[in-house]
């Protein structure tokens, strides 16, 4: 433990000195007034301050004050010699930064308790501190493997424009977290079929996250050719029956399995030669059907969550879509999102936000929705993760 003693009296001084290196385990400097202290801790660093109070040049106080102004990274422990007991001086000395004060004449027994203590404070810092690079190191090391999972979990969506048979599909995604439950996606299966999907876990960071992007996989173009990506879980082998595809989905993941999770989905199938659309609505809210003459359909989810009951037989529904027509399959992070009011933002504003941008782009009526929600929400932000798939059928 390096100590810097500071006295302009050479007695108190070598008192000090002498008996600190007596009692052992301390390395001891000295210095006979503050500015020749201050000077010496500019190049060298002393845990452990024993400094007299009345000094020319720097007292120390001031000595004191500027060592707490210098802001070191490692803490020295300050005790401040003086002969002064007046409680105002106390409290001078206290507020310049004093950890402890010494009475003069020194007694050597008080020198030693006193001492003890501060390197006992000193060593305490020192461990806070060492646990704290740790931690600290701990943090950018799961920050950057959560970043690296955001980038993976992004990866495995669409393109952000996709057209398929004179239908445009655009989508908007906005995780709450790092990490996200929510995803979708948009793919042909064969010259006259697409596939879409919209799903959300329920729950929240990686928990959620994990299963969101194993549903992916498993629901991914060409799935059905090997089981290694997708660990003990089966490909779905049912793309083009929605009803199939939940059946499966709920075979293989239930509340009432080791993972305990149970997720909401939306499938459709689109056939682009008849725009007839089936599709199945597990828990997911129901999509918005704008028709070209701003008539507004909206299909109810019929059936529960994916994983809430072992067996159940899903239903599937049947729209045939129109020229110019827009759908809008959401997640209810949108209609959920509450304001500092604890107001939600509801399916009625939602649908308002479509309607309004009806003669807009696919791409500006979602950003438009994106930045209503992000608005509601101020000065917080959406407590959920906002996911939504648009299409538009061409003129």
């Amino acid at each position: 433990m390096r100590v810097l003693v500071v006295d302009d009296d050479p007695i108190s001084l070598r008192l000090i000195q002498a008996n600190l290196e007596t009692w052992g385990g301390y390395e001891v400097t000295t210095a006979r007034d503050g500015g020749e202290a201050w000077e010496r801790m500019q190049s060298e660093a002393f845990p452990l301050l024993i400094t007299d109070w009345l000094m020319p040049e720097l007292n120390g106080v001031d000595l004191v004050r500027r060592v707490r102004a210098a802001g070191r990274a490692e803490y020295t422990y300050i005790i401040l010699q003086t002969a002064k007991s007046e409680m105002t001086d106390l409290v001078e000395g206290m507020e310049a930064g004093a950890d402890d004060f010494l009475s003069k004449p020194i007694d050597l027994s008080e020198l030693r308790v006193r001492v003890r203590a501060g390197e006992r404070i000193v060593r305490l810092e020192r461990e806070l501190s060492d646990k704290n690079a740790r931690l600290n190191a701990a943090n950018q090391r799961m920050r950057a493997d959560l970043e690296a999972a955001s980038r993976l979990q992004q990866s495995l969506l669409p393109p952000p424009v996709l057209n398929f048979g004179g239908v445009r599909f655009e989508w908007a995604y906005r995780p709450c977290e790092e990490l996200a439950g929510d995803t979708l996606n948009v793919f042909p299966i064969d010259d006259d079929r697409v596939v879409l999907y919209a799903l959300d876990v329920c729950g929240h960071g990686i928990p959620a996250a994990l299963l969101s992007v194993t549903l992916s996989r498993i629901l991914a173009p060409g799935a059905e050719a090997g089981p290694s990506s997708r660990g003990p879980f089966e490909a779905v082998t049912h793309l083009a029956r929605p009803e199939a595809v939940a059946a499966d989905l709920n075979r293989q993941f239930s509340i009432h399995s080791a993972q305990r999770q149970f997720f909401t989905l939306w499938y459709g199938v689109l056939n682009l030669k008849t725009l007839e659309l089936t599709m199945t609505g597990a828990g997911h809210p129901g999509p918005f059907l704008l028709r070209a003459e701003d008539v507004v359909e909206t299909v109810a989810p019929l059936d529960p969550p994916v994983g809430i009951h072992r067996e159940f037989d899903f239903t599937p529904q049947t729209i045939r879509l129109r020229p110019d027509d827009r759908m809008f399959i959401y997640s209810d992070g949108i209609p959920d999102a509450f304001n500092a009011d604890r107001e939600q933002f509801g399916v009625s504003r939602l649908l308002e936000t479509f309607r309004e941008t009806r003669r807009r782009s696919l791409s500006d009526a979602l950003e438009d929705m994106i930045d209503r929600v992000t608005e509601w929400c101020r000065p917080g932000m959406p407590q959920d993760d906002i996911s939504c798939l648009a299409l538009e059928v061409g003129g």
